[in-house]
């Protein structure tokens, strides 16, 4: 592996992870719009969470910049 695709490795999870944090959001969104329960494993809320709080919010959210206007650094991403 290069030193190039090293750096890029936090990246890479940072986007697997707040994919993965869609796949749990909108299987909840699904779920009550067609009236069925939603009650996920608390080992997915347990690993969803933690990108959850890193999803810039307040005034990081609309910043200008690249993307989305950041991530939170304190999230442990």
């Amino acid at each position: 592996m290069t030193a190039q695709h090293r750096r890029s490795l936090p990246s890479r999870r940072r986007a697997i992870g707040f994919h993965f944090l869609d796949y749990v959001v909108h299987t909840c969104d699904a779920a009550r719009a067609l009236d069925l329960p939603f009650a996920p494993d608390p080992d997915i809320l347990d690993a969803a969470l933690p990108i959850a709080l890193a999803v810039p919010n307040g005034a990081d959210r609309t910043r200008p910049g690249p993307g989305t206007g950041g991530v939170n650094p304190n999230a442990g991403l």
